[in-house]
């Protein structure tokens, strides 16, 4: 849990120990949020869809450590999150 900055985002993604993230502004403000959770090796984005719909995006995790972790993209590609120290 906790904030972290993606190789694919300027902007931190924050993950709660409930299972919920969130992209937030600079302001501090949810850009886009959704739950996440663990199954077996993957880790499952969650996102409601513009039909409102659920869209489901399990990643295989290629590196887990207390900080940082990689998952894989459907396209192939690798996504990396750098644990941000807490603001002050």
């Amino acid at each position: 849990m906790g904030r972290w900055k993606s190789s694919r985002l300027s902007s931190p993604l924050v993950l709660t120990d409930k299972g919920e993230w969130e992209i937030l502004s600079d302001e501090g403000k949810a850009l886009q949020f959704g739950l996440w959770r663990l199954e077996g090796a993957h880790l499952v984005w969650t996102v409601r869809a513009p039909n409102g719909g659920l869209t489901h995006d399990p990643t295989p995790i290629l590196i887990a450590e207390p900080e940082r972790f990689a998952v894989r993209e459907r396209d192939g590609s690798v996504t990396t999150f750098v644990r941000l120290k807490d603001p002050a």
